[in-house]
């Protein structure tokens, strides 16, 4: 009967591990103000943004199923800061993306646009369609202007798994810190 036991034991083990596997990690860029939970250790890179005058983009980026999670931050100097205000800065946050997803496929398009709120500082959620192959997958991502940056966190995935538990608790890990 324990040898019985035990083996129950073992097969339960193996059977979970995969979802034990997985293990949500904390991304924290020394430069920026905010944090949020991501499901696996992200691949960093910084890049040059031409289409943003040159500003630095720093992204973090996870593979997991079928989707990617992004966190990314852009600093933006004051001068641009005097010169718009934060609704002005979001949606060029906004337009900017959709272009760039629509240089990719040129099938992909906007399908929502929230303005909110997110912890305290003014925000956009975005959903757009991006037709990838023979199928459509999903774009969705909340934009926040802190008064120095503008931080991205965004998730890409087949139509349908924006929804999903993962994807809710990545956006909603996103807290702002100073």
């Amino acid at each position: 009967m324990r040898l019985i036991a035990a083996i129950c034991v073992l097969m339960f083990v193996w059977l979970t591990s995969g979802a034990v596997a997985q293990q949500w990690t904390e991304f924290r860029p020394v430069n920026a103000h905010f944090r949020v939970e991501m499901p696996g250790v992200p691949d960093v890179h910084s890049r040059t943004i031409p289409e943003l005058g040159s500003l630095k983009l720093t992204q973090a980026v996870v593979e997991f199923g079928d989707g990617w999670f992004a966190a990314s931050y852009v600093d933006v100097p004051p001068d641009q800061i005097k010169n718009a205000n934060a609704n002005s800065i979001l949606d060029g946050a906004r337009d900017t993306t959709i272009k760039w997803l629509v240089s990719r496929n040129d099938k992909s398009q906007l399908r929502s646009e929230r303005r909110l709120i997110a912890n305290g500082h003014p925000a956009r959620d975005v959903v757009a369609e991006v037709p990838i192959l023979e199928s459509v997958f999903v774009f969705t991502a909340r934009f926040v202007f802190n008064g120095r940056q503008v931080i991205a966190v965004t998730f890409t995935g087949p139509s349908g798994t924006e929804t999903g538990t993962d994807v809710t608790r990545f956006f909603n890990s996103l807290v702002f810190q100073w």
